[in-house]
């Protein structure tokens, strides 16, 4: 990872409130899993933030970073900043999203584990988050677009 990169900015996907998700009362928070892997969970509040390229290596290209987990957490380093750091060491801009997943309580790998051994139980979760992750991730690139004479 280029740790001379860093963000420059955190733009609100929905600054009114997340539509179809106003009442969540989780609290969006960060989790290191064995072995040393660093997740944000319980997100609430969808955000993209940005990793420009310096003038001098900016190439006029952006792109938005979805990190997985599979639902339940994004995994934001390994899929997602050090991504972004090293797209911007290269010329592009970078945009990491922070989108809605599952609600997730203290013990997150005994939830995950749960959730995934139980096909119809996962579907039905996945069934009520999939249009709100889907429109986290269109919200994000209509607002890439909109700002990318910047």
């Amino acid at each position: 990872m280029n740790s001379a990169v860093n963000p420059n900015e955190v733009i609100t996907l929905w600054p009114e409130g997340a539509p179809g998700s106003e009442g969540w009362k989780q609290v969006e928070g960060e989790t290191i899993l064995p072995p040393g892997l660093k997740v944000v969970r319980n997100v609430t509040q969808p955000s993209l933030t940005v990793y420009s390229a310096g003038p001098a290596k900016a190439n006029g290209t952006a792109v938005i970073i979805c990190p997985g987990g599979a639902w339940h957490f994004l995994s934001i380093d390994k899929e997602g900043t050090e991504v972004a750091c090293w797209l911007a060491a290269h010329g592009v801009t970078a945009f990491v999203l922070r989108y809605r997943l599952l609600r997730t309580g203290d013990n997150l790998i005994a939830e995950v584990n749960e959730n995934l051994s139980d096909r119809t139980r996962m579907a039905g979760l996945m069934q009520a988050l999939q249009p709100l992750i889907q429109a986290d991730g269109q919200q994000a690139v209509r607002l890439v677009r909109q700002g990318a004479a910047e």
